[in-house]
């Protein structure tokens, strides 16, 4: 028979799993033993139901720490009001007692009380501005309403007081990561990590200091430590190791961890789009395992148009049609926000240089145009190029499919109007011609290009001038690409003006844009009717 002494020896060692069983051993024959069982498994977080069931019965004679108990399990079970009523009765016995207050507000918050939570702050602030979980606490909701200089002193001053308790505090670690200040997140949670290797709170908090600051190995040793901690790793988790592999350019295992993220996960959307980034980058270094991946997740989704189209290009299915207009649109409404910070910044992109070029070449040098349409517009990178090059009282008109690049192009205050529509159903459809159809781009997410070229020719005035890029290739047709673009040969788009109506007034070759660092070459054409 295990000893009262043997069993809090246990438990003051934090050998808190087997303090549990020596203390459920004890509980048969002494009531008051239930209550350091229930602390046990509150500190395991296992919350032991024969205990509570023990502590529910008698549950008026219990002093404050077995109310504050039970609350917490019924809180966990997502029970508010019932723990509501054990914590307010946890007040009323110990009414200085500083947890009680710290778990009422935690129900509280549960039960969207926020005046509540508000009093409660008021009972215990500034009254114990001495006692680390109140400063802590406090703390935590300065944060929340931005009040970040009150909260760094609360928080300086709860480590002054008790070190150890707030080391071990998610407010202490969300207010350094709000503030980005990541170094003194990773030497504060180094530190915790030498005291309780084991922590779960710790390792998730090493994990993402670790991926912030670059050190994406280490995160990813912290975050394989952390999973043996969960029967199944929550998503948020998940993803935030993917970044870290992805960091470390372990794309195999990036792209792995990603695709077990659940379909439940808020931002899931957000996956979809790391998995292709992964992807592409994969098949760079480990094509045969960027194949594989890419035939299993197709099979997976296989009415996801976006999905399909990655994985051919990934697959090496070069002659892939052009996929629906809706590809373009879920791309492009992706990457929206920040797709001129990509394209200029890392993809070096000298679209508007080029149209530039063109513009200022003979026959077009002087010419001044009436009506202009950007197609396939984007977020308005060519515009002010072109609307330099009308007149006084000319007419810029943007088409894109994706509504969310259009929003980025509103902003530039350039356009006369902008239409959210695909190119080739608008120019099909529309009653007024332009005499400037500017393309630049754009070819790259069709195969065949007469269909877009008959389009143009339907838009066009009869002398009207129509500026065009293809990214090139020297043989066959048209290509599609591993990163899902098209690639053209200049034969191939000859053809296709010419069963459109067409003809090329002139060319010149240049870079696009980069990929991989490496040059992406294209053709500007200056096209004409016949």
């Amino acid at each position: 028979m295990t000893t009262k002494a043997q069993a809090f020896g246990l438990f003051l060692q934090e050998k808190y799993s087997e303090a549990l069983d020596a203390f459920r051993e004890l509980a048969d024959e002494d009531f008051s033993m239930q209550i350091n069982l229930a602390l046990c498994a509150a500190i395991l977080q296992k919350p032991d139901w024969r205990t509570t069931d023990g502590l529910l019965n008698d549950w008026e004679r219990l002093p404050a720490q077995g109310l504050i108990y039970l609350a917490e399990i019924f809180l966990a079970s997502e029970n508010a009001p019932q723990a509501l009523k054990f914590i307010d009765a946890a007040v009323s016995k110990e009414p200085d007692n500083v947890q009680t207050y710290l778990t009422r507000i935690d129900v509280l918050e549960a039960l969207g009380d926020g005046d509540g939570v508000l009093e409660t702050l008021k009972t215990i602030f500034p009254k114990y501005k001495n006692d680390a979980r109140v400063l802590c606490t406090v703390a935590g909701y300065d944060a929340h309403y931005g009040q970040y200089e009150q909260s760094g002193y609360l928080l300086k001053q709860a480590l002054k007081i008790n070190r150890l308790y707030t080391l071990f505090q998610e407010d202490f670690y969300d207010f350094l990561l709000t503030t980005g200040k990541e170094r003194q997140l990773l030497k504060y949670a180094s530190e915790a990590f030498k005291l309780r290797p084991e922590n779960p709170e710790v390792l998730y908090v090493l994990a993402t200091a670790s991926a912030l600051t670059g050190a994406t190995k280490n995160a990813d040793g912290y975050f394989r430590q952390l999973s043996k901690n969960f029967d199944v790793l929550p998503d948020r988790l998940k993803s935030m190791w993917a970044d870290a592999l992805f960091g470390a350019k372990d794309y195999v295992r990036a792209f792995d961890t990603a695709n077990g993220i659940s379909d439940e996960y808020a931002f899931k959307d957000g996956v979809k789009t790391f998995k292709r980034k992964t992807l592409y980058l994969m098949a760079q270094k480990n094509p045969d395992e960027a194949r594989e991946r890419a035939k299993q997740w197709r099979s997976e989704n296989p009415d996801d148009a976006l999905i399909c189209h990655c994985c051919a290009a990934i697959l090496g299915e070069k002659d892939k049609p052009t996929p629906s207009p809706e590809v373009a649109k879920a791309l492009f409404d992706e990457f929206a926000s920040d797709f001129e910070d990509v394209l200029i910044g890392n993809l070096k992109y000298a679209g508007d240089d080029l149209l530039k070029q063109a513009l200022d070449a003979e026959p077009l040098k002087k010419v001044r145009f009436s009506k202009a349409l950007d197609a396939g517009c984007g977020t308005g990178l060519q515009a002010a190029v072109i609307k330099r090059r009308l007149k006084a009282d000319g007419t810029l008109i943007g088409v894109d499919v994706s509504g969310l690049m259009l929003d980025e192009a509103r902003k530039k205050a350039v356009y006369n109007e902008l239409v959210q529509q695909d190119i080739v159903s608008y120019c099909n459809g529309c009653a007024e011609k332009f005499d400037l159809i500017v393309c630049m781009d754009v070819s790259s997410y069709f195969g065949d290009l007469t269909p877009l070229f008959k389009s143009f020719s339907n838009a066009l005035t009869a002398k009207g001038t129509m500026l065009f890029s293809a990214l090139t290739m020297n043989d066959g047709a048209f290509a599609l690409q591993t990163g899902g673009q098209y690639k053209h040969s200049a034969a191939f788009v000859e053809a296709c003006l010419e069963r459109a109506g067409l003809k090329t007034a002139a060319s010149f070759d240049g870079i696009l844009r980069y990929e991989l660092d490496k040059p992406e070459n294209c053709r500007i054409f200056r096209i004409e009717k016949k």
